[in-house]
């Protein structure tokens, strides 16, 4: 007797249903996978921009400290001229009949690029009887493993961590995680590195973002929204080069404008320009682009990994943060995308 088909127990999945079930786990852990990934990119951004914010709070507690040393020094020098290298400076570097002010301006300047250099080559400063201690923090000679990559960040840890009056060293062995301290390229030299583990960057003065055509250009909508993306206090984009000048000429170490009103900028480029320096082009390479606004930029790859700026250790104008790769500069991170971090 044949048995009842209807009463048969089925053996298994049918291919089908098989095939089914198997497409339905793969949508299911591509939404897990999709959100761990979207999650886990959000927490090393969070992760990035608190190290940030932390040596951003450092380095404007080493300025402020600059910046009072300067008005201690100012306030002796008013009684018994002790600032050292105020005629050197003008006889190296401006014309020799500026106002005293315009010259401790620069000297102000030039020390600042000492204190917080972006390169080895900034430790050099106005030369005569100043001395600059921070120069010996950077070795005679490093391993040939040295990348440029590191150099800003190495030097940045360097200047952070002897700390000061400022704490500044038990601040960064306190609050900065240790897996944001490394020596990625093996030179012997420690970095500050986010949380994807590559090196930040430091820029002394980002005046190439701002206006990356250099003296006497307006940048263009995009370039300036692209700016404005990581540096959040630059002023609105005027519509003239002309506004743009007297608007974003505030050096915060000439606040009241010596040099700008003793040498005063071309309205157009020529041979015989002189701007603090002459000519203007070795002036921007060593210092910023004139007539411009800047503060000290502390800047992550993101999640791209992809910098997109032109490297600090540059030789030419362009060190100053000039955009290389817009695409890849739209994921990083700063200490000035909130509005913090001016002097």
């Amino acid at each position: 007797m044949r048995p009842d088909r209807h009463h048969l127990r089925r053996a298994g999945f049918s291919l089908i249903e098989v095939l089914v079930s198997i497409t339905i786990m793969v949508i299911v852990i591509s939404f897990i996978v999709s959100f761990l990934g979207t999650t886990g990119s959000a927490a090393r951004e969070a992760s990035t921009r608190a190290t940030i914010a932390k040596l951003d709070s450092l380095l404007q507690a080493r300025f402020r400290q600059m910046v009072d040393s300067f008005n201690d020094q100012e306030r002796k020098s008013l009684i018994r001229n002790e600032w050292t290298n105020i005629t050197y400076a003008a006889s190296q570097y401006l014309g020799g009949s500026e106002p005293a002010a315009a010259k401790k301006a620069f000297v102000k300047l030039n020390r600042y690029r000492g204190a917080f250099p972006q390169r080895s080559g900034d430790f050099g400063i106005l030369g005569g009887s100043d001395v600059n201690p921070n120069a010996s923090l950077w070795p005679a000679s490093v391993p040939a493993s040295h990348t440029a990559a590191t150099e800003s960040i190495e030097l940045l840890y360097l200047i952070l961590s002897k700390g000061g009056g400022t704490g500044a060293e038990a601040q960064i062995a306190d609050s900065i995680n240790p897996r944001h301290i490394k020596d990625t390229d093996g030179d012997g030299l420690m970095e500050f590195v986010d949380d994807w583990g590559n090196p930040l960057r430091f820029y002394l003065s980002p005046t190439r973002l701002i206006r990356p055509g250099g003296p006497y250009t307006l940048p263009t909508s995009q370039q300036y929204s692209l700016a404005k993306s990581l540096i959040a206090t630059i002023p609105p984009l005027p519509s003239s080069a002309t506004d743009f000048t007297s608007l974003f000429n505030q050096d915060p170490l000439d606040p009241r404008g010596a040099l700008r009103l003793t040498n005063p900028f071309p309205a157009s480029p020529g041979t015989g320009d002189r701007h603090f320096y002459n000519p203007i082009a070795t002036f921007e390479q060593n210092y910023h682009t004139p007539d411009t606004w800047f503060a000290p930029l502390i800047v992550s790859c993101g999640a791209d990994e992809a910098l997109g700026l032109e490297d600090p250790t540059a030789a030419s104008a362009n060190r100053h943060a000039f955009v290389l790769n817009a695409d890849e500069v739209g994921d990083n991170i700063t200490n000035l995308q909130t509005g913090g971090g001016r002097p």
